[in-house]
């Protein structure tokens, strides 16, 4: 007896038996797949890299080296020492308006103390030339991590991100060299303002005008602290050029053709042109021509006295050692008793009007070239950040009033 097969059922079952197979293998492969990439996250870097998108891991998915987490967040590094990691951020605190990165910086600090490299110690992140330095300090009896950025604990709580950003992007009024002022004026602040190159020019004065020694019968005016020029003031009177070929008087509109496009600040119809050169500020008026000498250089010295006075509060020693290094202030009034300094330093972007022996009193200016340490104090509000230029305010206080 023969037995007859069916062979079109035989060849279905077959086929769906492989397909049963098929169906296997891919759920198998999609399993060992999600599993790989559970224990190897991608790490996406976009070009629209928003800070404070980058989430910390979730538990089951995190890295495990600190080269890793730093790569995640686009931080550089620089040199790991163990407990101090220096590195270069790709952002501050703060962006340019002023808005918080904080999420960013606690969720990279999260991360790596839980390494177990970091996650019983205290460590250091430090961008030395951003000025920023965080400290995870490690508390042995809460078994967290305490997070300190720049000395302050509670940072984003005491700090400001708008004064943060200001800080950030001040900058001196532009240089233009378009409007130069006369040989007579180069000699005068070639050598500081000093009195004696103006007594061989002018000879002596000839009158008073407030705080001002009048040469010539009025032609001329300046304002002299402890043997220097702070001020100088060509009058109507003056029946020389004093910025290029003009005299006082020219009509701003002939000038503003000239050099308007020039112009620091000012215009014809606000009556006034601000020219700056590289030793001046030139306010140049219908009726005067008012030159203040500038000063913008980094003053070591200066920053060390106010870091000192910040930790030990000695008044008397801070202004002593102050006014010694800078005797051109416009403005010298103590009471130690008080402890009320008030001095006023325009040329150099700082005006100190300490009361109650309060450092932030000790105002700074945004034509005054500040170092990182000072920024620092000014971020963390220490000192007092002014997002004007002092000489522009002194020289329309002095306009005001003449």
């Amino acid at each position: 007896m023969k037995v007859k097969y069916n062979n079109s059922k035989s060849t279905a079952d077959i086929f769906l038996v492989l397909l049963a197979v098929l169906f296997v293998s891919v759920i198998i492969g999609l399993v060992g797949f999600i599993i790989y990439k559970i224990n190897n996250p991608t790490i996406e870097i976009q070009d629209d890299f928003d800070p404070n998108a980058v989430t910390i891991s979730q538990e089951g998915q995190k890295l495990k080296t600190i080269e890793e987490i730093l790569e995640k967040y686009r931080v550089i590094l620089i040199e790991n020492t163990g407990v101090k990691i220096y590195v270069e951020f790709p952002n501050g605190y703060y962006d340019d308006n002023g808005k918080s990165y904080s999420s960013y910086f606690y969720n990279l600090l999260d991360e790596i103390s839980e390494l177990d490299a970091y996650k019983y110690r205290s460590y250091f992140l430090i961008d030395e030339n951003k000025g920023m330095e965080i400290e995870a300090r490690y508390s042995r009896e809460t078994q967290k991590h305490i997070y300190i950025f720049n000395d302050l604990e509670d940072f984003y709580k005491v700090t400001d991100g708008k004064t943060y950003s200001q800080i950030e992007n001040a900058s001196i009024v532009k240089e233009q060299y378009a409007a130069i002022v006369t040989d007579e004026t180069k000699i005068l602040i070639g050598t500081n303002f000093f009195v004696k190159n103006i007594k061989n020019r002018l000879g002596e004065p000839t009158g008073q005008h407030g705080e001002y020694n009048v040469y010539k019968d009025g032609a001329i005016l300046a304002r002299i602290v402890n043997g220097k020029v702070r001020n100088l003031i060509y009058t109507e009177d003056y029946d020389q050029p004093v910025v290029n070929r003009y005299k006082v008087g020219t009509d701003l509109e002939t000038i503003y053709k000239t050099y308007g496009s020039a112009a620091t600040q000012g215009s014809p119809q606000e009556h006034y042109l601000l020219y700056r050169t590289e030793y001046t500020y030139n306010f140049i008026y219908d009726n005067e021509v008012s030159i203040w000498p500038f000063t913008y250089e980094v003053d070591q010295p200066f920053e060390s006295y106010v870091k000192e006075y910040v930790e030990d509060r000695d008044l008397e020693k801070f202004y002593n050692k102050v006014t010694n290094r800078w005797t051109n202030y416009l403005r010298n009034e103590v009471d130690f008793e008080f402890g009320e300094v008030h001095l006023s330093y325009p040329s150099m972007g700082v005006m100190i009007d300490i009361r109650g022996n309060d450092p932030a009193g000790i105002k700074i200016y945004n034509n005054c070239c500040f170092s990182t340490d000072i920024k620092n104090l000014l971020r963390n509000k220490v000192l007092t950040f002014v997002n004007e230029d002092a000489l522009i305010n002194a020289e329309q206080e002095r306009r005001a009033t003449f």
